[in-house]
């Protein structure tokens, strides 16, 4: 059936769009920036719009930097400030043009889905993961060779899909949906035939196509076989099917149809599940909860929001949804904390404290191992404050590190951000921080076992040397002259 809404919604605001899809990608990806040494310029057929981050006026550039999407002009970025050719400078103002295509390409998909379904089908997110999904997007929009988007349980796939018809030549065609889980197999055949004719000059989702029975595979088949040829330049439907399981791996079980296959898998498109991109869970819940909330004095309590914040989300987007609606209708309080997380919601509540408690305890054990091989950034199950300051603490080890300086790097209070490491690490900072260093000063001396102890006490970071010996022996049991003895015995 066509996508229609029917209910009557607020007009769409552009502007508002526009300004908030900047800021959160200027906080979120682009915060080594500095907000008044740029404008930002998105124009469109009706209006050309501008954004100043913290400029009072529009002063003359004196570089511009063009903003491309599918090698098409939908900006400009204006330079208010003299950047060299070639310089780290001038290439991140080339990456955050880069994305800023993304997310007018965002802006188009929220626009045009509002004004045809009355609703806002973007996708969002700033994480590596939908970075990637919406580049690919990006490639095959216009493209109208067939297409399998690879979707877990719950995840983004109404979404993917109408991005990909708003961002194609089809636009202005209807968009239908035909899910494979809820159609009738008596009249299987009728229903696809009378999906593919309304679908004519659009785009046909044929969702959950791996459950089809063979029997109605091979109407499929029949039918594509039949009535649908590969020209680029017809009015037939641009085809999008999707999937939650692996169809190649079904194809070599016997339990999908090979020429269906060979018919519909021309490009694949991945979606990727929340757990896959933690680092978004924090926005994704602020969203929903902002979208269902029955009154403007709801809210989550820090508490609850972290605890949400840390959930794998087997059931993805879907689950943290219909969580997030059971929890705003259910609380008999305006502040939902996570004591009426456990009283609404007892069984998954359970579920949920024994996922993050399992969690934490992985890193728990094993952070400052993922520090030394610089991993941190993959671990996205933690929370996204306490991700930037360990990729901080990654980076700048041997430096002078404050929970104030570090707090600032994380843009969280010094308070919150000591809490986040004791309750997500069940250490301090100055306690992984004085591991870490210890870790390092380690390798140095396996390396050069002739470095003088007071040389390596300030390349790890210790400005006081009796000190450095009283934490390195609390971590190896022998001070670090006996620990070299160990490795001059094999030198010569």
């Amino acid at each position: 059936m066509e996508i229609r809404s029917q209910v009557k919604r607020s007009p769409f605001d552009t502007a508002l769009f526009f300004k908030r899809s900047i800021e959160q990608l200027l906080d979120n990806k682009f915060n080594h920036l500095t907000r008044c040494d740029f404008v930002v310029e998105y124009h469109t057929s009706h209006a050309v719009s501008h954004f100043w981050p913290k400029s009072a006026q529009f002063e003359k550039p004196i570089s511009n930097i063009p903003i491309n999407y599918q090698r098409k002009p939908l900006g400009t970025l204006h330079l208010l400030v003299e950047v060299r050719q070639g310089s780290a400078e001038e290439l991140a103002f080339k990456q955050f043009a880069s994305q800023l295509g993304l997310m007018f390409a965002r802006l188009k998909v929220a626009q045009l889905s509002h004004e045809k379904f009355g609703q806002n089908f973007a996708l969002q997110g700033y994480s590596a993961e939908i970075n990637k999904l919406e580049r690919l997007i990006e490639k095959c929009a216009n493209t109208l060779f067939p297409l399998v988007l690879n979707t877990p349980m719950g995840s983004e796939t109404l979404a993917t899909a109408i991005s990909i018809h708003m961002l194609s030549d089809k636009r202005t065609g209807p968009f239908i949906e035909l899910d494979c889980t809820s159609i009738d197999t008596n009249n299987f055949e009728n229903k696809l035939k009378q999906a593919f004719e309304q679908a004519q000059n659009g785009s046909l989702l044929i969702a959950n196509v791996s459950h089809l029975p063979m029997s109605q595979q091979t109407q499929l088949n029949t039918l594509l076989t039949s009535q649908y040829s590969l020209s680029q330049n017809t009015s037939q439907p641009r085809l999008l099917s999707s999937s939650e399981h692996n169809l190649y791996a079904r194809v070599n079980q016997g339990l999908f149809s090979r020429g269906l296959f060979e018919k519909l898998s021309f490009l694949e498109l991945p979606i990727p599940s929340i757990k896959d991109r933690k680092t978004d869970l924090p926005l994704l819940i602020n969203i929903l909860f902002e979208r269902h909330k029955i009154n403007h004095k709801q809210k989550l309590t820090k508490e609850c929001f972290d605890l949400l914040s840390q959930y794998d989300w087997p059931g993805n987007i879907m689950q943290l949804e219909q969580t997030l609606v059971k929890l705003i209708t259910l609380s008999h309080q305006d502040d939902i904390c996570s004591e009426i997380l456990k009283q609404t919601l007892p069984e998954f509540s359970q579920q949920l404290e024994n996922c993050v408690e399992q969690t934490a305890g992985e890193h728990r054990k094993s952070i400052v191992k993922i520090l030394l091989k610089k991993q941190v950034s993959e671990q996205r199950s933690l929370h996204p404050s306490l991700l930037k300051a360990l990729i901080h603490m990654q980076n700048n080890w041997h430096q002078e590190i404050t929970l104030t300086g570090l707090a600032n790097q994380a843009f969280v209070s010094p308070s919150h951000l000591s809490y986040l490491f004791k309750n997500s690490l069940n250490k301090s900072f100055k306690q992984i921080l004085a591991e870490l260093r210890i870790e390092h000063a380690k390798a140095m001396i396996e390396e050069n076992p002739n470095i003088r102890i007071t040389d390596l006490c300030l390349e790890v970071g210790f400005g006081d040397l009796s000190h450095f010996e009283k934490i390195f022996r609390r971590f190896t049991g022998m001070s670090p002259r006996e620990f070299k003895k160990q490795y001059k015995s094999y030198r010569i």
